[in-house]
């Protein structure tokens, strides 16, 4: 099964909303994919400020 098969049911926000608000205490960040990846050198980098993402 593929993530994009996914519908965006109540039940399943609620679910990934717990997950994701639990990170903290494992002492983990969730953070996108492309955050994470090297840019060669010589390319120019976002300067805007990356905000730490937060579940209600």
């Amino acid at each position: 099964m593929c993530p994009s098969d996914l519908a965006a049911t109540p039940v399943l926000v609620e679910r990934l909303a717990a997950w994701a608000a639990a990170l903290d205490a494992r002492g983990l960040v969730l953070a996108p994919v492309s955050v994470l990846i090297r840019r060669p050198e010589g390319i120019a980098q976002d300067t805007a400020p990356v905000r730490a993402a937060s579940a209600p």
